[in-house]
């Protein structure tokens, strides 16, 4: 039995009162892998996250703003601190700009002279776009009662800001490594952008692991539909971890850091460079200049940093539209105990993972290691399995061609011996749709292909299903669509939107009224407020997501 999941109303009367203010961010999810996302959000301009805002002092600039288009930079983070008094529009530095309040300074070099009422007043005369309340900064090495004052002090000052921003507001997240209080300072979100903030000491000591969870807890405690900043995370070797958890923005001001000390970055570490004899990088700079005049140039070096981490940056976002961020990952973690272990710690919130990665990929995957067997492809199908069709015994033979277990190579995953067609279409007809799903394949015909394998299934001489050769699953038709509705996931979209389903056109998020527990990538039946079906599509996104969001497309309608 799917239990179905609706839109809920407002809290309370002083959260009405708080969301007064709230300029919304529309986000829209182009692309989906793990808990990663590629998304198009609206900061002034269109935003491609994950996105790099890069850390600038408007006082010393390494990289000209020329370049910093050139290598594709979408928006810059400055510190309101540090400018203050001395800039009267943001938008001198870039188009877009983040402000942040002074908070790394207080962590960083001791005491900060200027309050919590002082930035943001200040942020919002130089017309920043997303403005940072001076939130308390949480050590890891906090005792828990010190974190939960600091919490309760910044979620105070949070408050402050969203009562006067009318703007957008970023709300960060502190709580230390206690993950109870992060989960708190979550329930107190009231911003537009959650930054979780207070996790450098950790990412400085590559405890990855700890970063993760906090990360993930986060996640799991916010809307699907609000940015997530992992605040101080710009070490190029770490983002596809990060954007793997679901973090959707960055910052670094590494780039001009490691250059000060002659740190030459490349996607896996930083080197000296004084040690270095050649430059392993076809960047503009490291293709146009000599080793030896980067050395003595700290912007020569910090541009090459920048180009480095802009790529990777890159990267990842293309990683996640071709589904291969897993082994993206994998790969970064092979070469970086402590990258291993954020992704083994990934790996153990197999519930999460599977809830946003979608059911289906592109491609094959490969084993090569044990966190392989972990990977929410695997664990999903293998749950499914053992729930929809034996609880013993290895994978039917059925389900050779079916994804996961036909589009992967060296899983130690044993399958059994072909069977005969029809035994085959009401496997997978039950593996995919759950139990009951094979009876509907009974008196039903196979139509194969000249290459002798099944392309479609007929009833009553009609068109009923396709088994498509790329993934081995079946795409249903309306009319199988009408036979199994009690059974499938269903999706239901409001009155103004059932016109345009008819007629074929995708189901958007603002539209679905409520839904079956649904993954991107499964069949769905669409259906009215009274039960009554509409058409039957492909998820584009899972059932908290096209719950939470107000843009893009949720259902991909046949």
């Amino acid at each position: 039995m799917h239990l179905p999941h609706e839109h809920l109303p407002a809290l309370s009367i002083i959260e009405e009162l708080l969301n007064a203010n709230i300029k919304k961010i529309a986000m829209e999810i182009l692309a989906k892998d793990l808990a990663g996302r590629v998304a198009k959000i609206r900061i002034g301009k269109d935003i491609i996250t994950p996105v790099m805002a890069v850390v600038v002092n408007p006082n010393k600039m390494p990289v000209t703003k020329e370049t910093m288009k050139k290598m594709g930079v979408q928006m810059v983070i400055t510190n309101a601190y540090i400018i203050k008094d001395k800039i009267e529009d943001v938008h001198d530095i870039w188009d877009v700009v983040y402000t942040d309040s002074g908070t790394y300074q207080m962590y960083s070099i001791g005491d900060v002279n200027i309050t919590n009422e002082e930035t943001i007043m200040y942020q919002q005369k130089i017309k920043s776009d997303i403005i940072t309340p001076l939130d308390v900064f949480t050590l890891p090495t906090d005792d828990y009662d010190t974190a939960k004052r600091k919490l309760e002090e910044t979620i105070r000052r949070i408050k402050y800001a969203r009562e006067n921003v009318k703007g957008l507001l970023n709300n960060p997240i502190q709580g230390g490594v206690y993950l109870d209080l992060r989960k708190e300072a979550c329930k107190h979100f009231i911003g537009d952008i959650a930054s979780i903030g207070g996790i450098v000491p950790l990412m400085e000591q590559y405890e990855f692991d700890k970063v993760i969870d906090i990360i993930v807890t986060c996640k799991k405690n916010l809307k699907t539909n609000v940015p997530v900043h992992a605040f101080g995370a710009g070490n190029p070797a770490v983002l596809g971890l990060l954007a793997a958890a679901g973090v959707d923005m960055f910052d670094s001001a590494a780039y001009a850091l490691y250059a000060d000390r002659g740190g030459y970055m490349t996607a896996d570490r930083v080197m000296d460079i004084k040690e270095m004899e050649e430059l392993p990088c076809n960047c503009p700079v490291c293709v146009s200049h000599t080793i030896d005049e980067i050395r003595k140039d700290k912007n020569l070096l910090a541009e090459h940093n920048l180009w480095v981490v802009m790529s990777e940056m890159k990267k990842v976002r293309e990683m996640i539209r071709q589904g291969r961020l897993f082994e993206y990952v994998q790969n970064k973690a092979r070469a970086h105990n402590g990258i291993y272990k954020g992704l083994k710690a990934l790996l153990k919130h197999r519930d999460y993972l599977e809830m946003f990665d979608p059911i289906r990929k592109k491609h094959g995957i490969h084993y090569v290691g044990e966190e392989s067997m972990m990977r929410p492809e695997i664990t999903r199908a293998l749950r499914w399995y053992r729930e929809r069709i034996s609880k013993i015994g290895p994978i039917s033979g059925a389900l050779r061609e079916t994804f996961p277990f036909g589009q992967s190579e060296g899983f130690p995953i044993k399958i059994g011996k072909d069977v005969d067609d029809m035994t085959k279409i009401k496997t997978i007809a039950r593996f995919q749709f759950g139990k009951g799903a094979e009876k509907f394949f009974y008196d039903t015909k196979i139509v194969k292909g000249r290459t002798g394998r099944i392309r479609r299934i007929l009833k009553n001489n009609e068109h009923y299903a396709t088994l498509r050769a790329s993934d081995g699953y079946l795409v249903l038709s309306s009319n199988a669509a009408k036979d199994m509705m009690k059974i499938m996931k269903k999706v239901t979209v409001a009155e103004e939107a059932i016109p345009f389903v008819k007629q074929g056109k995708s189901v958007f998020a603002k539209f679905v009224v409520k839904s079956d527990e649904v993954y991107a990538g499964e069949q769905v039946v669409i259906i009215d407020e009274k039960g009554e079906y509409i058409a039957t599509g492909d998820a584009v996104l899972n059932w908290k997501e096209m719950l939470d969001f107000t843009r893009g497309v949720a259902v991909k309608t046949r």
